[in-house]
């Protein structure tokens, strides 16, 4: 095949491997304060230096609109309890982001199902206003599905 041609086979086949969709790709549903559907799922947990710790990202790392990370090596979490598979975790940083407009941060509450590929996500935002009613605080919350079990 010449060179050319053989370049073209390679571009192609790229493009059409990455326009599929596969059954088991993942995604997120943020509820509130918005609502927005993502398709895509990029989880995996920690090695080597990161052992211990779990990577959430919805669709993916650099396109994030949902994500978070369980375990110590997350930026100010360092004495948060490891990655054990399922359960609830706390003061998990979750980050959330409408299609337009200004993301969200809080710590808050991640809860894997007992499948190890899903759960759910919540967390209060700032208050409102400056008074000291509780009440005025926001909150997110949503569910996320990897699309595949992890392993810890």
């Amino acid at each position: 095949m010449r060179p050319t041609l053989r370049f073209a086979f390679c571009v192609l086949t790229v493009i059409i491997a990455s326009t599929q969709t596969y059954p088991d790709q993942g995604g997120a549903q943020i509820q509130g304060p918005f609502q927005r559907d993502v398709i895509g799922a990029v989880c995996f947990s920690g090695t080597g230096k990161l052992a211990g710790s779990a990577f959430f990202n919805f669709p993916t790392q650099d396109k994030k609109a949902v994500s978070f990370i369980i375990g110590p090596s997350a930026p100010r979490q360092d004495k948060n309890d490891t990655f054990t598979g399922p359960g609830t975790y706390l003061n998990i940083g979750i980050f959330i982001k409408p299609k337009y407009g200004n993301s969200l941060f809080g710590y808050g509450e991640v809860v894997v199902n007992d499948d190890g590929r899903s759960g759910t996500f919540a967390f209060r935002t700032a208050p409102k206003t400056n008074d000291d009613d509780d009440d005025d605080y926001g909150g997110a919350a949503g569910a996320w599905d990897c699309g595949r079990k992890l392993t810890y």
